[in-house]
């Protein structure tokens, strides 16, 4: 028994060698080494369940049996490029997403507060408003964003979180190119108005996504409650300057232009916006 401890201390007790593979000391090393695999993968199926939605975390959480995911098992016999190829990919993902929402909100609250500082002239000179009719006009928007976002959840369960995103875009877009084409009270309302609707889808689906996919909830919701507030406090600076250097409607073609990229990047490439494993597996 002492030569098999005296074999066994000449390994240094390290890696298993083919001479010293049956001493019992180095099946402890190997035993060790393979829990450290077990919970490296347990780890990764655990994360990986973080981003997969509600549906599936439970599952991946009982990932430490045999039903490891190919991902998992690759951990576990695998040198570890399976867990790092992961998590680099779920890092990216978050982070073009947290741009993406983080961009549209900003932009979305300075559409709709790029009024300020000709709009309320611009009517009573030209239409004689009264100051209820103007209150009205800038009202409307938030009247229907608090109507609308209550509605966008159910939706979002039922067509998923990227088409209520698409429809938020898309929505607020044609509200910006209305209110600047249709010079009139009527028109005036109906584009704030639908403003008010592509504002909530927005906010909302953006927000979902985002508890979804963020690897950091709560620092994300602090950059989009941020981003929305520096809208607010841009548009106005933005719309007086540009309304009196290329007027009224010019102002509100531009301030569309960036809402279109936005709806063309993702329609066409959700993968450049989405974690890339995700955007492919059906409704987001």
């Amino acid at each position: 028994m002492s030569e098999r401890v005296e074999e066994c201390k000449s390994c240094g007790g390290g890696d298993v060698c083919d001479a010293h593979r049956d001493i019992p000391c180095h099946n402890k090393e190997k035993e060790k080494e393979e829990g450290k695999r077990w919970n490296r993968a347990r780890q990764s199926s655990t994360l990986e369940a973080q981003f997969l939605g509600d549906g599936q975390s439970s599952g991946a959480g009982q990932a430490a049996g045999p039903g490891l995911s190919p991902t998992s098992e690759q951990s576990i016999l695998g040198d570890g490029h399976s867990l790092s190829s992961t998590a680099r990919s779920l890092k990216s993902g978050p982070l073009m997403l947290r741009f993406f929402i983080t961009f549209g909100i900003a932009w979305s609250s300075t559409i709709i507060s790029c009024l300020g500082p000709y709009f309320p002239l611009y009517v009573k000179r030209k239409f004689g408003a009264s100051s209820t009719l103007l209150g009205l006009i800038f009202s409307i928007t938030s009247i229907v964003q608090f109507l609308t976002c209550p509605l966008v959840g159910p939706l979002s369960r039922a067509f998923s979180r990227l088409v209520t995103l698409i429809i938020g875009l898309v929505v607020l877009a044609a509200g910006a190119l209305l209110f600047g084409m249709l010079d009139s009270i009527p028109g005036f309302i109906i584009g704030r108005l639908l403003q008010g609707i592509g504002n909530g889808f927005l906010e909302v689906s953006g927000l979902s996504l985002l508890m979804r996919f963020s690897t950091d909830l709560r620092r994300d919701i602090g950059l989009l409650e941020g981003a929305s507030g520096v809208g607010s406090l841009l548009g106005p600076l933005i719309g007086g300057f540009l309304s009196a250097r290329l007027g009224f409607r010019a102002l509100f073609g531009m301030m569309t232009a960036p809402l279109l990229a936005l709806i063309l990047l993702l329609w066409v490439r959700p993968g450049a916006v989405l974690p890339p494993e995700h955007s492919r597996e059906g409704p987001v």
